[in-house]
């Protein structure tokens, strides 16, 4: 084995030995042109922008705690997704420049190469040149779709990169992006509650004229009726009164539900059901969720019962939330989910159980408004045999109650609105974020790696080298040794001679041979 093995090493020596120019010259030349070509690529830099998302950096006092998104993993995932979303990445586009984008991503100089050889030229003016830069900004937005990463960083912070052969490009395409997700997010809240405040606006402004009318004809009838005025009210007529009050409150709380289920409506055209999440196995999120709520909702029913009667209306609608969801459990199957397809997107769960409670609400009051009617007629047909003048009376001063009730209902509710205008300027509550550090121009290159390229064009040409070699090797037909020249020849071998010649630098030996050792030549 032994002696084979040394056989086998000689043959590929004395294989590289004779056709070790074939091999070296043209991997070296291979080798030359790549380290030129490799000495002409340009330098990447690579910029970083780490933000803080925060569902809430000043507490907002008009929402409970149940209405903030549970999971922050999730929620940074939709963060990343929305971040680059077509009308984003546009205006980022717009800001920065199409070609600025493209000459910054070309980290093989590619375009250049181009431009020298002709392929890439000015855009001429033509007909199709609106959709030939149309075209050309989709391209552009795809390539910083995919160059621009988001890396999620303990405990709620995420790290945005992208890299090119500017460093300032590179820092102003981050901080261009920041700074649109901030305009973005301002002028959403801003736009919702700014329609919250221009309703309530509205309806307190006509609440107002029906408050100084009722204030006037309260005035004149009793200017007119002083001496007939009732000293005290009847039980009848008080339990009227209550009804009616309630009865406006309920209604005006059924059409702000109606206003609200609309908006949310137009909020889940724009959200999408699932988004794409990380491969991994986990239980059904649905099914942990609804009995995380189911739980939340018997301790809220628990706590209202302590407080409460059966009957009072937030009993009954915690009974009912609780009934709809245990019948959404069981809707629900406990198998093990692959969430490599996607996930529930958060933002739409939340949209989607507002509107379920607003509707739920909204039943409830129409039916509780229902009972209310049913009540006022019973009571109006008691107080049909009051005199006409205590029931005048109690007719305006009702109507002027419940007026100014619901004025002050609506003042107190534009004072919320206002407040809750001057937070979302602050700070976009759980769509806000903190910009922790912005992008800089980054002075340290990432690419090329000149140690990493000179070992890859030196594996590069050793490759060919051997390649080259072992192709000369195939197709040489000699005689390359002893067994192939037995079998070649089919007869006993006894030795080999040497080629002795002058052309192979053997002159003085061959010679000596020749002239003086022929008596040698006729013992062999």
């Amino acid at each position: 084995m032994q002696a084979s093995n040394k056989v086998d090493v000689q043959q590929y020596l004395d294989m590289v030995t004779k056709y070790k120019w074939h091999g070296v010259i043209p991997a070296s030349i291979l080798m030359l042109i790549l380290a030129i070509a490799t000495s002409f690529l340009p330098k990447v830099y690579k910029s970083s922008c780490l933000v803080e998302v925060d569902r809430g950096a000043i507490a907002n006092p008009l929402k409970t705690e149940r209405d903030r998104p549970r999971n922050l993993s999730e929620y940074l995932t939709f963060f990343s997704e929305n971040a680059i979303k077509w009308s984003i990445l546009s205006q980022v586009v717009d800001k920065v420049g199409v070609n600025t984008i493209l000459e910054n991503s070309d980290k093989y100089n590619l375009r250049t190469i181009s431009k020298l050889i002709g392929l890439v030229g000015p855009v001429r003016e033509s007909g199709k040149s609106v959709d030939q830069e149309y075209l050309r900004k989709e391209a552009v937005i795809n390539l910083l779709k995919k160059e621009i990463t988001f890396t999620q960083k303990p405990p709620k912070f995420l790290l945005l990169e992208y890299s090119g052969t500017d460093a300032n490009i590179n820092a102003k395409v981050l901080n261009t992006l920041v700074a649109m997700l901030i305009e973005e997010r301002t002028k959403a809240g801003l736009a919702q509650a700014g329609q919250t405040y221009d309703f309530i606006r509205a309806e307190m402004e006509s609440y107002r004229r029906k408050l100084e009318s009722a204030e006037v004809n309260l005035r004149e009838f009793k200017e007119q009726h002083v001496t007939e005025l009732p000293s005290n009210m009847n039980i009848n007529i008080t339990q009227l009164m209550n009804d009616k009050s309630e009865l406006m409150a309920a209604e005006a709380e059924i059409k702000e539900l109606t206003s609200r289920v609309q908006y949310i409506d137009e909020q889940l055209k724009k959200q999408k059901e699932l988004i794409v999440s990380e491969v991994t196995l986990e239980a059904n999120p649905m099914l942990a969720m609804l009995n995380q709520r189911i739980i939340d909702a018997e301790i809220e029913l628990t706590n209202l019962i302590t407080n409460y009667t059966e009957l009072h209306p937030r009993v009954i609608e915690t009974k009912s939330r609780l009934a709809n969801l245990k019948k959404q459990r069981e809707g629900v199957t406990e198998s093990t989910l692959n969430s490599e397809t996607t996930i529930l997107n958060p933002v739409y769960q939340q949209l989607t159980q507002d509107k379920q409670n607003a509707l739920l609400r909204k039943e409830l009051l129409t039916s509780r408004a229902g009972h209310l009617r049913q009540n006022i007629d019973e009571n109006t047909a008691r107080v049909r045999s009051m005199p006409s003048q205590e029931q005048q009376l109690l007719t305006l001063t009702r109507n002027y109650e419940v007026t100014a009730n619901i004025y002050n209902m609506f003042l107190q509710k534009l004072e919320e609105a206002r407040l809750n205008e001057k937070l979302i300027a602050a700070a976009t509550d759980e769509d806000s974020f903190r910009v922790i550090e912005y992008a800089r121009a980054s002075l340290r290159p990432i690419a090329p790696v000149r140690l990493k390229l000179f070992l890859i064009i030196l594996l590069i040409g050793t490759g060919t080298g051997a390649g080259i070699v072992a192709l000369f090797n195939y197709f040489d037909d000699s005689l390359k040794s002893i067994e192939e020249a037995k079998e070649f020849l089919g007869k006993p071998f006894l030795g080999t001679v040497p080629s002795l010649s002058e052309k192979n630098n053997n002159g003085s030996i061959y010679t000596y041979l020749v002239t003086k050792g022929r008596h040698v030549s006729r013992i062999l």
